[in-house]
C-alpha cells in the first residue's frame, strides 16, 4: 500500500526530501530503501506535519537511527532483533525502534521494539501507509495532541555537546501533557537532548533558552 501519502502530506502541510536528502538516508541506513519509504520520506519526510512528535523520524533527525538502534540493542545482546536487511524509520528516546525488513518487499510491515519488555519485535502496522493514517488518527482524536504535535515543529536552535561526553546530541521538541504534567505546565515546550554515547536525555524549556539542561532521572 504505497498510496496516499501525497493525501496525508497536504492535509498535514508536511515537507518531503529532495533527491540528495534522500540519498543520505540511503546510505545511512546501508540498504536499499523499499518503495514505500521512499514515498513518504518524497512526500514528508522532511517535516511529518507534526506527527511522531519527539521521535527521530524525519530528516535529518533519522539519520544515525540504525546505528543507535544497533547500539541500543547491542547493549542488551539482542543484536539479532535487528536483521542486515532492516530500514530503522524512527527511534523515539533512545530505547524504542520501529523497522522495516526490506525482504518483505517494497511495502514491508513496520515493526517494533522497545527495552520494556526486552521481548521479539511487535507487529506495528501491516505497512508503512497504515502506521502514518494510525498516528494521524491518534493525533486528531486528543485536541491536547493537536496542540503538542503543533509545538513540536518548533526548530531548535541549540545544538550544544553533551555536557557530560562533549559527544553530538539529538535534539527534538517536546511539548508537556498528559496525567504526570502539572497544570501549570500542560502546553509549554521541551527542548530535548539524547545523547547516543551516554545514552540521557536532558532537557529544558524553550521559553529558558539560557537555563542549564536537565537530566531525565527516567533515563539516567
Amino acid at each position: 500500500m504505497t498510496d496516499g501519502f501525497d493525501e496525508v502530506a497536504a492535509r498535514l502541510e508536511a515537507r518531503g526530501c529532495d533527491p540528495d536528502e534522500l540519498a543520505q538516508v540511503e546510505a545511512d541506513q546501508g540498504v536499499r530503501l523499499p518503495g514505500s519509504y521512499r514515498r513518504m520520506l518524497r512526500t514528508m519526510g522532511r517535516d511529518m506535519g507534526g506527527l511522531f512528535g519527539g521521535s527521530d523520524v524525519a530528516f535529518p533527525q533519522v539519520l544515525g537511527a540504525r546505528a543507535g538502534a544497533v547500539e541500543l540493542l547491542e547493549e542488551h545482546g539482542l543484536a539479532h532483533v535487528l536483521p542486515p536487511s532492516a530500514v530503522v524509520v524512527m527511534i523515539h528516546g533512545g530505547y524504542a525502534i520501529w523497522f522495516l525488513d526490506t525482504t518483505e518487499g517494497e511495502d514491508p510491515r513496520v515493526q517494533a521494539w522497545s527495552e520494556e519488555d526486552l521481548g521479539a519485535p511487535k507487529l506495528a502496522a501491516p505497512d508503512l501507509m497504515t502506521w502514518i493514517r494510525a498516528a494521524e488518527r491518534e493525533q486528531a482524536g486528543d485536541p491536547r495532541a493537536v496542540r503538542a504535535t503543533r509545538a513540536d515543529r518548533v526548530p531548535v536552535a541549540e545544538r550544544e555537546a553533551c555536557p557530560h561526553c562533549a559527544g553530538p546530541m539529538r535534539w527534538s521538541t517536546r511539548t508537556a501533557w498528559g496525567p504526570d504534567t502539572a497544570p501549570e505546565h500542560e502546553g509549554r515546550v521541551r527542548q530535548v537532548a539524547h545523547c547516543p554515547a551516554c545514552g540521557v536525555d536532558r532537557w529544558r524549556w524553550a521559553d529558558e533558552p539560557g537555563a542549564p539542561l536537565a537530566v531525565d532521572i527516567r533515563r539516567e
